[in-house]
């Protein structure tokens, strides 16, 4: 489906953009720094102007009318993950932010969002009629998306 391929690309497009950020940063490639934060910012808008588009698609693949376990792990798991990669590439907040800390982040976000785009595009997959995800499902996305080493990490 078209706009699991879409949320897939913002996605990625955002997480890969931060990860070049974190790389300009820690060598201390200033310009590169500013000119991939400049890219990252883009990417970060573009994902935030697709962000009602993402939860109305999960809503539709779920065969939901209203809230749903995909939107509240997406909002309270991925979402703060994202939030705590920005800290890590804004050059202001970026030094409070080990590189082990950011790999930690990066692992987990991109754990967490491969298990949201798999589950989807299975929602998606199912034809004309829309189903609601498993329990199965769903636990495999929570696990997925719960911080690994939570109570070893720092801001």
């Amino acid at each position: 489906m078209k706009a699991v391929s879409e949320f897939s690309r913002l996605l990625f497009g955002r997480l890969t953009r931060a990860e070049m950020v974190r790389s300009s940063l820690s060598r201390k490639a200033t310009a590169e720094a500013v000119e991939r934060k400049a890219a990252y910012d883009k990417a970060y808008v573009e994902w935030n102007e697709g962000g009602m588009n993402a939860q109305l698609l999960m809503r539709r693949l779920s065969a939901a009318n209203g809230y749903t376990s995909i939107e509240r792990i997406f909002e309270t798991r991925l979402v703060g993950l994202l939030a705590e990669s920005d800290a890590c590439v804004t050059p202001s907040t970026a030094e409070q932010c080990t590189s082990e800390h950011f790999r930690e982040i990066r692992d987990d976000s991109r754990h967490c969002s491969f298990e949201l785009v798999s589950l989807l595009d299975a929602l998606a997959s199912t034809g004309e009629r829309p189903r609601s995800p498993t329990a199965e499902e769903l636990a495999t996305l929570e696990q997925a998306c719960a911080r690994r080493n939570a109570d070893q990490l720092g801001p």
